[in-house]
């Protein structure tokens, strides 16, 4: 009998193997890309958290170039929050198709509001395009009904000495919706020190809604040095008879009265305050005083009889008051005010992140968390760290420790009640 041929591979099996995997690979790529080209390339988020970003940086775009917001609108490019401008947002997909701004405005409190125009992929409701030129929206509010708050820098009633100089101290004014008015503020009166009296000084200011706002400061000037009569005799005159020898005629004398004069003083000395009036601090600044000098009547200094009594809180924004007192040899009295006025400039934390947030670790194994907090100018950047298992993962300064098998949750906190997480999953 005769032996079966073995099998054999010709060349023409082998060609045709070899086109039907090219055509199966050519087949499979064409799905692939397929299928990625069916994602959209951008998120509905993508586009809300540009939104948020460009927020988030308005806020401190408007600090750092010393915008107030009042009633008037800001208007702030997404073009100018960009890292590469000195923003803090930083270029990415979405970025690089969308063209926007953020409209910034003190209304009853301060309001930001982001437009984006990304062509067909995103637009917000409301976005207005004049050949990217944006300038302002119309914004419709209620009437403005509130009048301005008008603050005396000073004493609203002060003594001043006769002849000496009178210099006004002035006023400041706030609106609820305009801001700070006070160059628009209008004084009126005069203090002549030549002549004694009371003298009103009258400050008056408009808003932009034409709400009015009128306080007075009442100046006195005193009387300047006084005679005062003291009678130390008081015998009145008189007629006494004298008696002489009979049949001589009856003569008589006359007592005078003998009346003597003493001088008081009564002009209050005088205290002039040194330095800034009003002095202005940021919150946390320290507080130098600028000092005083201070005089009687004929000129002798008294700088060592003054009191000083302080309210000033650098600590806390507000507005405080330093007043000075003094007592001349005669118990006359004056006193004199500064204002320190204590600005806040916090910036606060808005966002914060870990990278990455979920770790996977072996036992003895660690990891180096990298923590991201927005804005990159915030006043406190400091961060505490804690675990919810510290025998599975412990965790210091952002590196994290794998102590033993399991799962803990590593927590991040930043101020202003910022907080983050990311799982830790030890093997």
């Amino acid at each position: 009998m005769e032996e079966k041929k073995k099998f054999q591979i010709t060349r023409g099996m082998l060609i045709l193997t070899i086109l039907v995997v090219l055509i199966l690979i050519v087949i499979i790529m064409i799905i692939i890309k397929s299928v990625q080209n069916s994602k959209p390339k951008y998120t509905a988020a993508d586009f809300k958290n540009l939104e948020n970003r460009m927020v988030e940086e308005s806020y401190i775009y408007l600090s750092q170039n010393n915008i107030t917001l009042t009633t008037e609108q800001v208007t702030i490019k997404l073009s100018s929050l960009l890292e590469k401008n000195g923003g803090g947002i930083v270029e990415s997909k979405v970025t690089k198709i969308c063209a926007g701004y953020v409209i910034a405005q003190k209304l009853e409190k301060e309001n930001y509001t982001a437009y984006l125009n990304c062509g067909k992929n995103y637009k917000t409701p409301g976005y207005i395009s004049n050949d990217n030129k944006v300038t302002t929206h119309k914004v419709t509010s209620a009437k403005d009904k509130v009048a301005p708050v008008i603050t005396i820098n000073g004493l609203t009633e002060m003594n001043v000495a006769f002849a000496s100089e009178y210099k006004d101290q002035g006023a400041v004014a706030i609106d609820n919706k305009d801001g700070n008015i006070t160059s628009k503020i209008i004084t009126e009166g005069k203090v002549d020190t030549l002549t004694s009296g009371m003298y009103e000084i009258v400050y008056r200011v408009s808003d932009k809604a034409g709400n009015k706002a009128r306080v007075k400061r009442k100046v006195i000037v005193l009387p300047g040095v006084t005679t005062i009569p003291v009678i130390v005799t008081t015998t009145g005159i008189t007629n006494r008879p004298i008696t002489t020898r009979t049949n001589q005629p009856t003569r008589t004398t006359t007592r005078k009265i003998t009346v003597t004069t003493t001088t008081k003083v009564t002009t209050p000395p005088r205290i002039t305050i040194l330095g800034d009036n009003p002095t202005i601090l940021n919150v946390g600044q320290s507080y130098f005083d600028g000092g005083f000098s201070a005089t009687d009547v004929t000129g002798k200094n008294i700088n060592s009889s003054v009191s000083v009594n302080s309210s000033v809180n650098t600590a806390v924004a507000g507005t405080y008051y330093v007043t000075y007192t003094v007592k001349d040899a005669w118990q006359n009295q004056t006193s004199a005010r500064r204002t320190v006025i204590v600005k806040s400039t916090y910036i606060p934390v808005t966002g914060f992140t870990l990278t990455p947030n979920s770790v996977e670790l072996e036992v003895g194994n660690t990891k180096v968390i990298f923590a991201s907090i927005t804005p990159s100018n915030a006043t406190n950047k400091s961060i505490s760290w804690g675990s919810s298992n510290e025998a599975v993962a412990s965790v210091s300064n952002g590196t994290i420790t794998a102590r033993a098998r399991g799962k803990a949750v590593i927590t991040a906190s930043a101020a202003d009640g910022k907080t983050a997480t990311i799982v830790v999953n030890v093997k």
